[in-house]
């Protein structure tokens, strides 16, 4: 029975990342609707770092709320507030220097013994660049995730389902997204193969973006198709942690063109008690391919964007 359990789940995931492209029609080209002389805007270069708004989403939401204790596990309503401060790791003294600040917010609530319902939102503020469209509200994330299920005694899963609500700038004016659904499965190994104090696990997500256009407002064409891999790994010992991941991206877009990115961050965190706990990381992220469109562009460290970040986080 629990096999059958398990194979339902997994058959859940693939079904909602495929059904969904059954929704043509739903994005049409912005050529058909608007004039061809429309004025193009200047967009700032959006770079994804692990204190910006995307990336700390992405960590709270495939980290800590799925290695909750079992403490929190027996409340109704779980939250976790987040802020942190980064900057360039070298200042080239050529204006390119990035620094900013990012408050995220977490709230999860229990539906039963199972599932709970994850609500995440963030806000930023650049400090190099007042007119950054990274600033202010990121999107509404909403996902509904599982709590870990035995595989095998060695493996544990959980299935997970998100929506995004666009309420950021660059979102609602620029691509003007109307959703993005997304389904995931994260693996986890247990303490039978890991010595005590070792993390390890795999997440797998797919997903469908909803756009009103197939392009942006600066006519390029954006992304239909978004696939994410991140493998996370993680030691503690007493009140201190140490934590690496490499985050894969693939999107493919309205024409079927391919993209492909990293970003991998590593960290070390100190809990000062049950609720407190403070971080300094880095985190570097980029296209897989160097312009050459051969050569890997993945490197640990980067000069040109390199980022390092401190935060610290109170759990309630």
């Amino acid at each position: 029975m629990q096999n059958q359990s398990i194979m339902v789940t997994i058959r859940l995931v693939i079904l909602f990342i495929f059904s969904i492209t059954s929704s043509l029609g739903w994005t049409q080209s912005r050529a058909q609707t608007q004039p061809k002389n429309l004025k193009s805007m200047t967009v700032a270069s959006y770079k994804v770092s692990s204190y910006s708004a995307s990336s700390s989403l992405t960590q709270i939401t495939s980290g800590d709320y799925l290695r909750r204790n079992n403490e929190q596990d027996q409340k109704l309503v779980t939250g976790r507030l987040n802020f942190s401060h980064g900057q360039s790791l070298i200042d080239q003294n050529d204006g390119t220097q990035q620094a900013s600040q990012t408050v995220v917010a977490a709230v999860s609530t229990r539906v039963n013994s199972n599932w709970s319902v994850i609500a995440i939102t963030s806000l930023s503020q650049d400090q190099k660049d007042t007119e950054s469209l990274d600033d202010g509200f990121s999107d509404l994330v909403l996902r509904l995730a599982h709590s870990n299920q035995s595989l095998v005694d060695w493996l544990q899963g959980s299935a997970s389902y998100t929506a995004v609500v666009p309420t950021s700038e660059r979102s609602t004016r620029i691509q003007e997204l109307q959703t993005s659904l997304q389904a995931g499965y994260t693996f986890t190994l247990t303490d039978i193969v890991l010595k005590k104090g070792f993390g390890l696990s795999l997440n797998i997500n797919g997903g469908r973006n909803f756009h009103k256009f197939e392009e942006d407002i600066n006519g390029n064409i954006l992304n239909e198709y978004t696939f994410r891999e991140t493998l996370s790994g993680s030691y503690s010992f007493k009140k201190v942690s140490l934590s690496a991941d490499l985050i894969l991206r693939h999107g493919i877009n309205y024409q079927g063109g391919a993209t492909q990115s990293f970003e991998h961050s590593q960290e070390v965190s100190y809990g000062f008690s049950k609720t407190w706990s403070a971080s300094l990381g880095h985190t570097n992220s980029g296209a897989w391919f160097r312009p050459n469109g051969q050569d890997s562009n993945l490197r640990l460290i980067n000069e040109n964007d390199s980022i390092i970040y401190v935060s610290t986080s109170a759990v309630f």
